[in-house]
């Protein structure tokens, strides 16, 4: 539809969450695949930050979104204790914690 993948962010970020970001930067170099053997689109991860809420969800029929809003703590023991198991959302978390701040120490 003519969009920038950084419009289509901001777009999908209103319409599935109802907030609006101060900042959105993106955070690959390049769109990742889920799985590149297979025909499954590929995504670009964004990170946005400052958000507020703006508006109500407006989701497609087919779509089933809560928004939760988690502190990272919390956010990043759902994904170690197994119960955050989507790879799309761990790769993306792991692509965002430079820009969190986070240092990961490598043995």
């Amino acid at each position: 539809d003519g969009q920038t993948a950084e419009e289509t962010a901001l777009a999908e970020l209103s319409e599935e969450t109802g907030y609006t970001p101060e900042k959105i930067v993106r955070i690959t170099p390049e769109r990742l695949w889920a799985e590149p053997a297979s025909f499954t689109p590929s995504f670009h991860v964004f990170i946005a930050t400052g958000c507020k809420k703006t508006s109500d969800l407006h989701l497609d029929d087919t779509e089933d979104v809560e928004v939760l809003c988690l502190p990272f703590k919390q956010w990043m023991e759902k994904i170690f204790s197994g119960e955050i198991t989507d790879p799309k959302t761990i790769a993306a978390t792991m692509f965002a914690l430079p820009c969190l701040g986070v240092t990961l120490s490598l043995p």
